[in-house]
């Protein structure tokens, strides 16, 4: 959250983007163990995973900084706006949302 002050103390026109991942009380199983999998990986080359967000809560906290503008994009979201037309297959999978918020 010191990461959002801070930004959020910078002039109109300013943006933060970034992704987060959901708390593990809202994956299914087969979502959990996905992210166990993924998470021990990158925990072995150093970069552990330890903040976990609601984007709902994340938002309203955002706003009550000072953001004025939020976008949220989940995996279903992101695949529409950025995979579509690919025709290879790749997908986003996972639970981890896409976030810019503006000031």
């Amino acid at each position: 959250m010191e990461t959002f002050a801070f930004v959020a103390s910078m002039p109109p026109g300013s943006e933060i983007v970034f992704d987060c991942a959901v708390p593990e009380s809202s994956l299914s199983d087969n979502q959990k163990l996905a992210r166990q999998a993924r998470a021990n990986r990158v925990a072995a080359v150093g970069e552990s995973w330890l903040t976990h967000f609601d984007p709902v809560s994340l938002a309203s906290d955002l706003r009550q900084m000072g953001f004025t503008q939020i976008e949220d994009l989940g995996p279903d979201a992101a695949n529409e706006r950025y995979f579509k037309d690919r025709t290879d297959g790749l997908r986003l999978a996972g639970a981890a949302h896409l976030m810019k918020a503006s000031l």
